[in-house]
């Protein structure tokens, strides 16, 4: 019975860790956030203009936060 429970735990843990790893180096792609980010840049200035097409969400364990990852 214990056996089953310690396994069972070790395998939950493994797979918090793996899930760790993977969204502090690779993120998980999303376009909920484009035009949230559009609208804030268009606030500060309204001369810039964005084209977002792929925004990573992305985990700094350094800084323990989310951080939102845009390419070109």
């Amino acid at each position: 019975m214990y056996k089953k429970i310690i396994k069972i735990f070790l395998i939950f843990i493994i797979i918090i860790i793996i899930f760790v790893f993977y969204l502090s180096v690779f993120g998980i792609k999303t376009n909920k956030f484009n035009e949230l980010i559009k609208s804030q840049i268009s606030q500060m200035d309204d001369r810039v203009t964005l084209d977002l097409s792929e925004v990573f969400i992305k985990l700094n364990m350094k800084e323990r936060s989310l951080s939102l990852n845009s390419k070109n």
